[in-house]
C-alpha cells in the first residue's frame, strides 16, 4: 500500500520529525506545521523520480530542485512569490537538519520576493478601498441579523433582507424544489413525487445540526469576520477563542473588550466601538442556546462536517460563495486588519498607539499592514512647506516671504495699506515677491482689469489721482514694465494674457470678483 521502505531516507525523516515535533511543543502553530508537511511532501515527490534522498545527499538533491523551481518561474509555469515561499521554508528545515552555519537560501541563486504594488487610483483609491469595506460590513450585520433563532429552525428556504434591496435565499443544504426533476418533470411516477417531496419534508422538520449546519456556521463565519475586524486579533487567535465572561470598560470612543474564566485574571481582547457592545451580547445569547448541548467550548464554535480538524481555522467559503454571487468584494481577516490598523492611523495619527491597538510592534505594521493614505501625505506636504518654504499664500497676485507687513514707500496719503487682508496692500509691502511665470502675469493683468472696473465706477467729482484703484493701476503697470524688460519672456506672456482678458479669460483668483462687479453695475 505504501511501497518499498526507503532505508537511506530514515535518518532524514527522523531529524525533520524531531524538529517539527520541538517547533510545536515550543508553540509553533499547528497550521504552520501542516503547511511545512505540505511543503516537504511536494520535494521528496520529485526525489522519488529524480533523485537518491539521503542525509548525504540532502543538500545536493536540495540544489537541484530549487534549480528547477528556477526553471519554472522562468518558465511562467510557478509565480516567484509561491517558489520563494517553498524554498524559504524547506531552508529553515534543512539548514537545522544539516548543522549548517552558511544557510541554503544564500546557494539556490533566489533573492527574496519583494512584495509588489500595483498603482491605484491616487485621488479614489483610499475613498473606494473604505466604501468597499463599508458595504462588506454591512452585509455581514445583515447575514447576523438575518439568522436569528427562529429563522434557523423555521422554514426552509430563508429569506435574509438586504439593505442594498433584495434578499439572500438559503435552503441549507436542500436543493430548491424547482431544481429537482422528480418533482418538476411531469414524466415521473407518482409515487416518486410523493417519496421526494415527503423526504424534503422530512428534512426541513428535523432541527438539527444536520440539516441546518450550512445557514448556522454561516452565521458563524460572519461573526467571526466581525469580531476581528472589532478586535484587529488576527485569525489564529480569534478562532481558537474560548466562550467565556465578558465585561466592557469605558474607553474615549467605545469600549475596551475583555474576558475572564471564573476568578481568573482577565485578559484584554483589544478595543471596540460603542455598538460593537450590543452586537457582541446579542451573538452571545444566540450562540449559548443553540450550542448549550454541544461539546465545543469555542467561542465561535463552527461545525465541522468534511472531516476538518477541530484546530484549523475556517475559509470563510461560505462568506466567499455568497459575495460571488452577489459580486460584493470579499475581505479576509488579513484585509479586515489591515484597513482597521490604516483607518486607525488616520484618525490619530499615532503610529505607536495604532500599532498596539493592533496587537504587534510599529515595525510589523509598517511592513505588513500600512497603506499608504493620499489625504494624509498631501496634509503633511502642506505643513512640510508652510514650516520650510519662505513663499507665503498672500491675498494679492504676489508671492510673500514674511508675515510682517510694512510699506516700501507712501507714493501717496492713499496708498493702500499693507496689512496682509486686502489685495492691493500686498502691491506696495517690502515682503512681496513676483514670480517670472506666465501665471503671475495673467493674475497681475487680471487685477488690473478688476481695478479699472472699480474705477469706472468712482464718483465723478472725486478727484482721480486720490483714488486707491487708479493708485494700485499703476503699480501694477510698473512691476509689468519692469518686468518685460528682463527677459522676452515676459513681454510674450503679457501679450498673451492680455488676449484671454480680452476675451474674458479671467485668472480664476479674480475671476468671481469681477463677475460680482458686473453684476452689481
Amino acid at each position: 500500500m505504501f511501497g518499498e521502505m526507503r532505508l537511506e531516507r530514515v535518518e532524514v525523516i527522523g531529524r525533520v520529525h524531531e524538529l517539527m515535533n520541538s517547533d510545536l511543543v515550543s508553540g509553533k502553530s499547528q497550521l504552520s506545521i501542516k503547511t511545512r508537511i505540505c511543503i516537504l511532501r511536494t520535494f521528496i515527490s520529485w526525489c522519488d523520480d529524480h533523485a537518491q534522498l539521503s542525509l548525504a545527499t540532502l543538500e545536493e538533491c536540495f540544489l537541484s530542485w530549487a534549480k528547477l523551481m528556477h526553471n519554472k518561474i522562468t518558465s511562467g509555469e510557478i509565480r516567484k512569490v509561491t517558489a520563494t515561499g517553498y524554498l524559504s521554508t524547506l531552508c529553515a528545515i534543512f539548514d537545522k537538519v544539516l548543522g549548517l552555519k552558511i544557510g541554503l537560501r544564500y546557494k539556490i541563486g533566489i533573492s527574496r520576493h519583494r512584495r509588489e504594488r500595483f498603482p491605484e487610483g491616487f485621488a479614489k483609491s483610499s475613498k473606494q478601498n473604505l466604501e468597499e469595506v463599508f458595504h462588506f460590513g454591512a452585509f455581514l450585520c445583515d447575514i447576523t441579523d438575518g439568522l436569528p433563532l427562529a429563522a434557523i429552525w423555521g422554514n426552509l428556504p430563508v429569506l435574509i433582507p438586504l439593505r442594498a434591496g433584495g434578499h439572500l435565499t438559503e435552503w441549507s443544504k436542500l436543493r430548491p424544489a424547482e431544481t429537482v426533476r422528480r418533482i418538476t418533470d411531469a414524466n415521473q411516477p407518482a409515487y416518486r413525487k410523493r417519496e421526494t417531496e415527503a423526504m424534503r419534508a422530512k428534512y426541513v422538520a428535523e432541527h438539527s445540526f444536520r440539516t441546518r449546519h450550512a445557514i448556522i456556521n454561516l452565521r458563524l463565519e460572519a461573526e467571526l469576520l466581525i469580531f476581528i475586524s472589532q478586535t484587529g486579533m488576527n485569525l489564529a487567535q480569534a478562532y481558537t477563542l474560548e466562550r467565556a465572561n465578558y465585561k466592557f470598560i469605558s474607553a474615549i470612543g467605545g469600549y475596551e473588550m475583555k474576558s475572564f474564566k471564573n476568578r481568573a485574571s482577565s485578559t484584554s481582547l483589544g478595543k471596540v466601538h460603542t455598538e460593537y457592545r450590543h452586537h457582541f451580547l446579542k451573538y452571545i445569547k444566540w450562540r449559548d442556546a443553540l450550542f448549550n448541548d454541544s461539546a465545543s467550548t469555542l467561542l465561535f464554535p463552527i461545525i465541522n462536517v468534511l472531516g476538518r480538524a477541530d484546530y484549523q481555522a475556517p475559509s470563510f467559503s461560505g462568506i466567499r460563495n455568497r459575495c460571488k454571487l452577489l459580486g460584493i468584494k470579499l475581505y479576509g481577516p488579513r484585509e479586515l486588519r489591515k484597513v482597521r490598523s490604516n483607518y486607525f492611523l488616520r484618525e490619530s495619527q499615532n503610529p505607536e498607539l495604532t500599532a498596539k491597538a493592533s496587537q504587534h510592534s510599529v515595525e510589523t505594521f509598517y511592513r505588513s499592514y500600512h497603506q499608504p493614505n493620499h489625504q494624509i501625505a498631501l496634509i503633511e506636504v502642506s505643513r512640510f512647506h508652510a514650516a520650510h518654504d519662505p513663499s507665503l499664500a498672500a491675498p494679492g497676485p504676489v508671492a510673500c516671504v514674511s508675515e510682517n507687513p510694512s510699506m516700501v514707500d507712501e507714493i501717496s496719503p492713499y496708498t493702500p495699506e499693507p496689512d496682509c487682508l486686502t489685495p492691493s496692500g500686498c502691491l506696495f509691502c517690502e515682503q512681496h515677491r513676483d514670480l517670472d511665470t506666465e501665471d503671475h502675469i495673467w493674475s497681475l493683468l487680471t487685477f488690473k482689469q478688476l481695478k479699472m472696473i472699480e474705477l469706472s465706477k468712482a464718483n465723478l467729482h472725486t478727484e482721480k489721482l486720490s483714488n486707491p484703484a487708479l493708485i494700485t493701476i499703476n503699480r501694477i503697470n510698473q512691476k509689468l514694465d519692469f518686468m518685460r524688460s528682463l527677459s522676452k519672456k515676459a513681454v510674450e506672456w503679457c501679450a498673451t494674457a492680455t488676449k484671454r482678458i480680452s476675451s474674458e479669460d479671467y485668472h480664476p483668483k479674480w475671476r468671481g470678483f469681477i463677475r460680482l462687479q458686473e453684476i452689481a453695475s
